[in-house]
């Protein structure tokens, strides 16, 4: 059984260190499993030597310290595997993007140009952007209601025409433009 003392406190930091930088490569994608052996055998070390008593205060209170460091990791590495089950994890997602090619790798201290990102309309997404803007535009300007109106509908809306407008305009690209007509702003498909 360890003795509570100052080199046994140095072995504690040590490993503690070590599970805290094994969960941060974790966390990073670096490791497939989290280290929980690790973990739990530094749960069980601090429980044995929080039994023992030493009549130096420098000990007990270093003993205390890292105690609430290591419940602090502990709550901190819980709400992290929480987030990575719930797939709200910052750095989840970051690597979600950058697998499905949403994110540029930079090589030296030049990034890459990024092609504009297509939605599930087909056209980039700064394009369905400015539709949605210029379509809520001109239905304001014909003091018509813009409440039933999102990006969402417009982009959906565009979804389901593209493929048969690409069929009746082979090779040629499809645009859409918004026009107004009779009174009613409208999307109307271009072919350039």
């Amino acid at each position: 059984m360890e003795k509570l003392d100052q080199e046994t406190l140095d072995v504690l930091e040590k490993r503690m260190e070590e599970v805290r930088m094994l969960h941060e490569q974790y966390f990073l994608g670096f490791r497939r499993r989290p280290p929980d052996q690790e973990r739990t055998s530094i749960t069980y070390l601090i429980r044995r030597l929080a039994n023992q008593t030493t009549p130096n205060f420098a000990v007990r209170f270093r003993f205390t310290q890292l105690q609430s460091k290591f419940n602090s990791y502990m709550q901190y590495w819980n709400r992290i595997l929480q987030q990575i089950e719930a797939g709200t994890y910052k750095r989840d997602l970051f690597k979600a993007k950058l697998h499905s090619g949403e994110l540029n790798q930079e090589k030296g201290d030049e990034a890459k140009p990024r092609p504009a990102e297509k939605s599930d309309s087909g056209l980039p997404g700064d394009r369905v952007e400015s539709l949605y803007q210029e379509f809520v535009k001109a239905r304001q300007s014909l003091n018509q209601s813009t409440d039933a109106i999102t990006r969402e509908k417009i982009a959906a809306t565009l979804q389901k025409q593209l493929p048969a407008l690409k069929e009746k305009y082979k090779g040629k690209k499809v645009d859409f433009k918004v026009v107004v007509e009779n009174g009613q702003a409208k999307l109307k498909a271009v072919a350039k």
